[in-house]
């Protein structure tokens, strides 16, 4: 885009420009996860990106941790927390302190950090069910019956988020 306006800058500059602006706003990060972990429940998922010429391998494997305030919360808040690998180490690290539920999709790491409760997703096991039943041979079995159990409470649920229902 600046190319484009006659102004060449070196991928270099451009990636040095990224970091110290990291670094400037460090403490409003700093100060949005500490409202994060304050909260009764949150989301954590991890996914995969290949970073070039970084460690040993030069196309190894990075990831990219987010964490965000779950769907009620009046102050939400997302924050990627980007770590070289995906142990258990990174979780801890990150969620130090904090004491409540967390929704995850099964991955392990998650299990035995003190003060937290893993609870599932149904987005991810749905999408098992969902595998199951392709594979079922009669139309009206087990996957189709959690299936049908998964959608009657995604139905309450979007009941619940448009006020129809009372606590």
């Amino acid at each position: 885009i600046l190319g484009r306006g006659g102004l060449e800058l070196s991928r270099g500059t451009l990636a040095n420009w990224c970091i110290k602006a990291g670094l400037l706003i460090s403490p409003l990060v700093a100060a949005m996860q500490r409202h994060l972990l304050s909260e009764h429940s949150l989301c954590a998922d991890e996914t995969r990106t290949q970073v070039l010429d970084e460690g040993d391998n030069p196309s190894s494997n990075s990831y990219m941790w987010v964490y965000r305030s779950n769907e009620v919360s009046r102050e939400p808040v997302v924050i990627y927390d980007y770590q070289a690998g995906r142990s258990r180490a990174c979780a801890k690290e990150f969620l130090a302190g904090y004491q409540g539920y967390l929704q995850c999709d099964g991955y392990r790491v998650y299990d035995g950090i003190e003060g937290i409760t893993p609870v599932g997703c149904w987005a991810h096991a749905r999408r098992k069910y969902n595998d199951a039943l392709k594979a079922e041979s009669k139309n009206k079995g087990r996957a189709h019956k959690a299936i049908s159990f998964i959608s009657q409470l995604y139905k309450l649920e979007t009941q619940a988020k448009n006020k129809q229902l009372s606590p």
